[in-house]
C-alpha cells in the first residue's frame, strides 16, 4: 500500500533511487535467470505484473518474447511508453482484477518484492487472477524478500546505527529512507523524504506486507496453483536468511 498516488514526482524519485542499483545490465541479468529458473523460452507470452517504469518488461522484449506490462500507476505506465518507444501492450489496471482474458500468458513474473501491497486477502485475489491469467501449463515466477530475511536484515541494521558516527553521502541526506518492520504484522513500512522545489521536502509511506516462504506456497496452492518449486532468489540454490525467495509454480 502506498500512501498517496504514484504521481510524476514521486515516480521521479523512485527512478532517482532505483536506476542507479537496477540499469539495463542489471535488469538483464535479472530476466535472464528469472526465464530461467521458469523454464520459459522465446516467443513465449510473458506478463510483467506489475511493470513499474518498464525495466523488465523492456529486457524481456529484447530477449525475443511477447511481452505485456501491467501497473496500477497511470504515471510508471507513461514512464514505460516513454523508455522503452513502444506504445502498446501496457495496461494501467489493478493486479487484483486486471481485466485482461483469461488464459492469455505461457508466463506471469512478478519481480522485485511486488506482492504484498493489498494485505492478504488483496494479495491472495492478485495471485488468483494470475492462475485466471495462465494458459495449462503456464507458470508464475514471484521474486521478493520473505519474512525471516527481512526481520534479520533489520536487527543487523539496527544494531549498525548504533555504533554509527559517520556523516551519510550527500545522495543518501537527499534520499532519505527509514524503515520499520512489525514482526507480528508481518509489516514493513518505509517513509521516503526528497527534496522538492526550493528548501522544500516531501515524502510518501510504503506499506508491505513480507510474508514468509510457509505462507506464499499457501497462498499459491490455495489458487490452485501445483508443482510450487522455492529458490534463494533469481539464482537458485537454497532459501535462507541471506537471500531472496524466487517461487515458480505451474498451472
Amino acid at each position: 500500500m502506498l500512501e498517496g498516488s504514484w504521481g510524476k514526482d514521486v515516480v521521479e524519485q523512485y527512478m532517482r533511487k532505483y536506476l542507479p542499483r537496477q540499469g539495463k545490465a542489471a535488469s538483464q541479468a535479472e530476466v535472464v535467470a528469472a526465464m530461467s529458473l521458469v523454464g520459459m523460452s522465446p516467443p513465449a507470452d510473458v506478463l510483467d505484473i506489475p511493470c513499474g517504469f518498464g525495466r523488465h518488461s523492456s529486457a524481456l522484449a529484447e530477449l525475443g518474447y511477447r511481452v505485456h506490462g501491467v501497473d496500477s500507476s497511470a504515471a510508471m505506465i507513461a514512464e514505460a511508453r516513454c523508455r522503452t518507444g513502444v506504445q502498446e501492450h501496457w495496461t494501467v489496471a489493478d493486479y487484483r482484477q486486471t481485466g485482461i482474458s483469461s488464459e492469455s500468458f505461457d508466463c506471469i513474473v512478478n519481480l522485485f518484492t511486488s506482492i504484498g501491497f493489498c494485505g492478504t486477502d488483496g494479495d491472495s485475489a492478485a495471485i488468483r487472477e494470475f492462475h485466471r491469467l495462465l494458459r495449462p501449463g503456464g507458470a508464475v515466477l514471484i521474486e521478493t524478500a520473505h519474512r525471516d530475511q527481512i526481520a534479520r536484515k533489520m536487527r543487523e541494521a539496527a544494531e549498525d546505527a548504533e555504533g554509527a558516527g559517520t556523516a551519510a553521502p550527500e545522495e543518501a541526506v537527499a534520499l532519505r529512507e527509514s524503515r520499520t518492520f512489525d514482526v507480528v504484522e508481518g509489516m514493513l513500512v518505509t517513509e521516503h523524504g526528497y527534496p522538492a522545489d526550493g528548501a522544500e521536502r516531501r515524502s510518501y509511506t510504503s506499506r508491505i506486507r513480507i510474508y514468509s516462504v510457509t505462507e506464499l506456497v499457501g497462498m499459491l496452492t490455495a489458487a490452485g496453483f501445483k508443482n510450487i518449486r522455492v529458490h534463494g532468489g533469481l539464482a537458485g540454490g537454497r532459501v535462507g536468511l541471506d537471500t531472496r525467495l524466487a517461487v515458480v509454480a505451474e498451472k
